[in-house]
């Protein structure tokens, strides 16, 4: 049965509430969702807006950053160059009195800022926005503890910001850096490899597209690693990936780079071509430097082995070779072994008159320890023993004598040397043989207070491993230090040295196209094969790269021996010199390339 209507319940007023609420659900989700697009593209043009800003920012810093590189090096060099220059033709000594009087600092901060480009501005394209950057030099300054005969070492800071702008949106970036200023002489062993001379020999050039291609061969490539400053004064050539750890210094404007797509060599400014990418280590290569000279012979280290001056750099004469040795005043110097001496006490060096047929240094406990065969076939041991301060010689079968004090630290062949070498080794060495040699297997030659210089007025031929008893690798402090100097000859890696040779020390040919040079190599009809590498741990100066290994510009060795250089760090700013070594005739400034410290967003 139905119902009466009255006693139904009415369903048109909750249908009207259930629609609104319907209603304004759909308008709150549409008008959300249209709120999170909008936000989310604001957020896009903001976030793309901060990133054009510091993008521009960024873009300033580096181009200041160029600006320090390349014109703040060159014109700290002319800024600095007046004080030098008035020091040197005055009558004082570097280990002592600054070359930059403190008074002057001030003055030199503001010639830095005034003649060194210190502002940028940058418009990107299409109304994007802009940036300015500006460089600021402070804080020049003196290392106290740099002070030698040779020079001093400055520092100035600099500081970059950089603005960017795009629409609203602003980045500010700030970085700071240091550069440092070497015044003075260098010594030679500044350098993890220089050269006068870089070895290419160049051919036949065409241009092609506005660019220069040579023929030409001798060339540094992949395989050869520098872990030190390089500089070369001309004829670079470089291809695949050699590595310059601490950057690359050329004086000549170009270098020749090996350019596979021409298949010949591009002479080129640039710091790569399309399959030549040397790895600079961050720090590039830096092009019209300064050159750097080398002594073309050793009579200032022979005469500083006679106990003479070493002052004096004419040739020996027969007179004072005599007088030194106790020889008649005008003898002919006779052949063999000597260790000058008044009365019982050392007064010179260690003295070979005539070829050395073998030098072997070794380490006897305490004792450094000479066995040196002279052209007569005499075989004469020196033990000097620091700790004592006595040096014992023995000659032939004769009796020992006992010298008081110690030598120099200068030997001195006045001929050439045969062969030099440590003590053999006792195993085999690891396969690939380790850039440190395992003193286990590499027993040492140079003990460890032992400080020696090697020269001869010939040839010198490494026969053998010549390491440290203190590897300064593994001791900052070690005093052991080892100098090897041709001075009109070359210094051979002779073809009796083992595979893998180890040598630590400085080594030196600077006359005209002498260097460092594997024996034999250039004979075509030798069956000389790959030898490893020559494991330099130390530095070389030499007046023409000479060829040391043979292979392909696109590949590695087949003959001859690799480099694998590595730089003492004690060398640096002079810090660590073999005795006598010698320094860069020229008193002048070296601007080494800025090392950033600080990056920052303000």
């Amino acid at each position: 049965m139905p119902r009466p209507e009255s006693t139904m319940p009415s369903t048109q007023g909750f249908a009207l509430i259930s629609a609104l609420a319907v209603m304004i659900l759909i308008t709150l989700i549409t008008f959300t969702l249209v709120t999170t697009s909008t936000s989310e593209l604001m957020q896009t043009n903001s976030s793309q807006g901060l990133m054009r800003a510091r993008a521009l920012a960024e873009a300033s810093v580096a181009e200041q950053y160029a600006t320090v590189m390349n014109e703040g090096v060159t014109k700290a060099n002319q800024v600095l160059l007046p004080y030098v220059d008035t020091f040197a033709a005055s009558s004082q000594d570097a280990a002592s009195s600054p070359i930059v009087p403190s008074s002057s600092y001030s003055s030199v901060l503001a010639q830095l800022n005034s003649v060194v480009t210190t502002t940028t501005a940058i418009t990107a394209p299409e109304s994007m926005g802009t940036s300015s950057g500006k460089l600021v030099f402070q804080n020049f300054r003196v290392d106290l503890g740099s002070f030698s005969k040779a020079g001093q070492t400055y520092y100035v800071d600099y500081v970059l910001n950089g603005q960017g702008k795009s629409l609203k949106f602003v980045r500010n970036i700030t970085t700071s850096g240091t550069l440092r200023l070497i015044l003075g002489r260098t010594y030679l062993n500044q350098y993890v490899l220089l050269a006068d001379d870089g070895g290419f020999n160049r051919g036949n050039c065409t241009t092609k597209n506005g660019k220069t291609y040579c023929e030409g061969g001798g060339y540094f490539g992949t395989g050869s690693t520098f872990d030190g400053p390089v500089h070369f004064n001309r004829n670079l050539a470089l291809a695949g990936t050699p590595v310059f750890q601490y950057g690359l210094t050329v004086a000549s404007p170009t270098t020749y780079m090996w350019d596979c797509q021409a298949k010949a060599w591009a002479v080129t400014a640039a710091q790569t071509t399309d399959c030549t990418k040397p790895d600079y280590g961050g720090y590039g290569q830096q092009h019209v430097t300064d050159t750097v000279d080398l002594p073309k012979n050793a009579f200032s280290q022979g005469r500083a082995a006679l106990g003479g001056d070493p002052q004096k750099t004419g040739a020996l004469t027969n007179s004072e070779i005599c007088l030194a040795t106790g020889q008649k005043s005008n003898c002919t110097p006779a052949t063999g072994v000597y260790v000058p001496s008044s009365g019982s006490t050392v007064t010179g060096g260690i003295f070979i008159q005539g070829d050395a047929k073998d030098v072997q240094l070794s380490v006897e406990g305490t004792n450094q320890v000479y066995t040196i065969v002279d052209a007569a076939g005499v075989t004469t041991v020196i033990k000097v023993n620091a700790t004592a301060n006595t040096t014992t010689i023995k000659k032939g079968n004769g009796q020992p004598s006992v010298l008081q004090g110690v030598p120099n630290g200068q030997l001195y062949a006045n001929g050439s040397i045969q062969s030099l070498r440590g003590p053999a080794r006792r195993g085999q060495l690891a396969n690939p043989a380790p850039s440190t040699p395992d003193s286990t297997v590499v027993p040492p030659a140079i003990a460890e207070q032992t400080q020696l210089n090697v020269a001869s007025s010939g040839d010198i031929r490494i026969q053998g491993d010549l390491t440290y008893e203190k590897n300064p690798n593994q001791n900052p402090d070690a005093k052991n230090v080892l100098g090897i100097i041709s001075g009109q000859g070359q210094v051979l890696v002779g073809q009796g040295a083992p595979n893998d040779v180890y040598v630590m020390g400085s080594i030196l040919a600077g006359a005209d196209g002498k260097g460092l040079k594997v024996e034999g190599i250039d004979n075509g009809a030798a069956n000389y094969g790959y030898r490893g590498k020559v494991h330099l741990l130390g530095s070389l100066a030499e007046a023409t790269d000479q060829l040391r290994g043979v292979g392909s510009v696109t590949g590695a060795l087949v003959k001859g021996y690799d480099d694998d250089f590595k730089y003492d760090k004690r060398f640096l700013n002079g810090g660590v010199v073999p005795p006598y070594f010698p320094a860069t005739t020229k008193f002048g400034v070296t601007a080494f390339i800025p090392q950033q410290r600080t990056w920052e967003e303000q």
